[in-house]
């Protein structure tokens, strides 16, 4: 349709007004808008868009957001819901993907999922809000606002195929209703690439044990010269419900070469879920030259429930140097 602005519909500061035909909706709590991206300076901030039907109700769908690929979050595309509030049959979800940590596991193809459920279905969802979305071992995570899906039976997940190594190594998916706090697995553990396993760029998942977890694992390497260690870290969670065996943290998805001074290191740990974490057993096996290690703290995300927790420690690990400790037990105080 074409509105009041005519050609120059969009401008900025204008209110554009437009004409639609439909069968009756009846009350609208969720809008899906966006644009192609095409033209030169595509780039628009949308303050909201307010919707009046013959009858002269109105419903208003606050934005204030960019919509452009160089801006914010580089979406095109948004849902807007009615008053900015998600009403009785709106919710708030969060989708976690975990890529897998086989080397080329990661993809730089579009990447978009169905979610079918037993109240409603969202088709065809793109996931997309950071440019190093789904690499090698990466963590995920992708807030949503949409109509209440009830109990969630399947996901479609698959990519176009397309760029440079498209073939995508998918380890797992959560997916947890924010206000009921009920979450669902998908595991899959499969290439989606056409020239890996079945060729298949495309999978339907169904749930899995739901009692499983994922918990994103960043630690922070202190900053003096010579804190970094090329022994083998492990970690062992402690929580009000049961206690992990140790786990040897491999691959970093932030860092080739883990553990150097200063480093930021991020491992994603699939486990059975804990419970509330009480605490942290971390050290090294000694291994190496340059074992000793001096760590500044540890953050710890459970995604599956979205609780975040840190694990301040300032101290070396190293038989020769301070209280000779390889080990240490770390306490936390919440994040989140």
């Amino acid at each position: 349709e074409t509105g009041t602005g005519g050609v120059t519909s969009f401008s900025r500061g204008k209110e554009d007004v437009f004409g639609i035909e439909a069968v009756d909706l009846g009350t609208i709590s969720k809008i899906k808008i966006g644009h192609d991206n095409s033209g030169i300076g595509p780039g628009w901030f949308l303050e909201k868009v307010t919707i009046e039907d013959n009858k002269g109700l109105k419903i208003e769908f606050p934005c204030n957001q960019w919509f452009a690929k160089d801006e914010a979050d580089k979406k095109i595309e948004r849902e807007l819901v009615a008053n900015g509030i998600p009403g009785p049959d709106v919710l708030s979800y969060r989708i976690i993907v975990v890529t897998g940590s086989k080397r080329g596991s990661g993809t730089d193809a579009a990447v978009s999922i169905t979610i079918g459920g037993t109240k409603n279905k969202l088709d065809n969802h793109r996931l997309d809000n950071d440019p190093q979305n789904f690499q090698r071992g990466r963590v995920d995570v992708f807030s949503l606002l949409t109509l209440d899906l009830g109990d969630i039976n399947y996901v479609t997940i698959g990519h176009d195929g397309k760029g440079i190594g498209a073939g995508w190594y998918l380890d797992k998916i959560f997916i947890v209703n924010e206000v009921s706090k009920k979450r669902w697995l998908f595991p899959c553990d499969r290439w989606l690439a056409k020239d890996e396993d079945d060729g298949a760029i495309v999978r339907t998942l169904t749930p899995g044990d739901g009692s499983r977890t994922t918990y994103t694992i960043k630690v922070k390497t202190g900053k003096e010269k010579g804190a970094g260690t090329d022994a083998n870290v492990f970690i062992q969670l402690v929580g009000e419900k049961k206690t992990t065996e140790k786990i040897v943290l491999k691959y970093s998805f932030t860092n080739n070469n883990k553990f150097e001074d200063n480093n930021l290191d991020e491992f994603a740990v699939d486990s059975e879920d804990v419970g509330l974490l009480k605490k942290i057993i971390i050290g090294h096996d000694d291994v190496g030259v340059g074992a000793s290690w001096l760590l500044d703290y540890v953050e710890i995300i459970n995604q599956a429930n979205g609780e975040v927790l840190k694990f301040p420690c300032g101290k070396w690990f190293s038989k020769s140097s301070g209280d000779g400790k390889i080990e240490r037990e770390l306490f936390c105080y919440c994040l989140l």
